[in-house]
């Protein structure tokens, strides 16, 4: 198996919302940030990630470009997100169709 870096980006903390909808995160994990606990959390599943993951804190929006410049995304070679917020679903969209990079949306919208 071949193992990348990844890299967990959410500045979102756990909330008791999210442990009916997010296999990942159980009560214990109440307030904490949700990249470091999914990352953890996707270390525990597969032992080959340990040292392959990074978790970031900061979100990701026009705000932080300077943080999440056009090097970061060219440097990807596939995003995966499941925002709830279709602002920053736009955002990364656009992002990753700059840099032509392949975006797996995993969140619905309800319409």
């Amino acid at each position: 198996m071949c193992i990348r870096d990844r890299r967990r980006v959410h500045g979102d903390v756990i909330e008791t919302s999210n442990l009916n909808r997010q296999f990942l995160f159980r009560e214990k994990h109440l307030r904490k940030p949700k990249s470091s606990t999914a990352a953890a959390a996707a270390i525990q599943m597969n032992k080959e990630l340990k040292n392959h993951v990074v978790a970031r804190l900061d979100k990701v929006h026009e705000g932080t470009s300077h943080i999440f410049t056009d090097a970061f995304f060219e440097s990807l070679s596939v995003v995966t997100n499941a925002l709830d917020n279709v602002q920053a679903r736009r955002y990364i969209d656009s992002r990753c169709v700059n840099s032509k990079i392949p975006l797996l949306e995993l969140s619905l919208i309800h319409i």
